[in-house]
């Protein structure tokens, strides 16, 4: 899993700007099958949130388990977008 971590603003804008807000049930179903799209998941840790990047199923699965009870927001981003932010993707 990779983190979104923009240098000139903050996590929410840059989803705001560059995401497609999705439910939960659409990260969990995304097939992996090219790397035009990714989910990513913002997750709020109280003091701060934390923007994560899925790369595949098992990273879905690490962030969105129903024993997991921390607020997220959840969005579909461009892989084109996501380079730009992080190279590893």
């Amino acid at each position: 899993m990779l983190y979104l971590n923009p240098l000139t603003v903050s996590k929410e804008a840059w989803l705001r700007e560059y995401g497609a807000p999705v439910t939960s049930a659409t990260v969990r179903h995304f097939s992996f099958r090219d790397t035009l799209m990714y989910p990513v998941v913002l997750v709020c840790n109280g003091a701060s949130n934390t923007a994560l990047i899925c790369r595949n199923k098992k990273d879905v699965a690490s962030v969105v388990t129903p024993a997991d009870k921390r607020p997220k927001m959840f969005y579909m981003c461009s892989g084109e977008d996501l380079r730009k932010v992080n190279s590893a993707i």
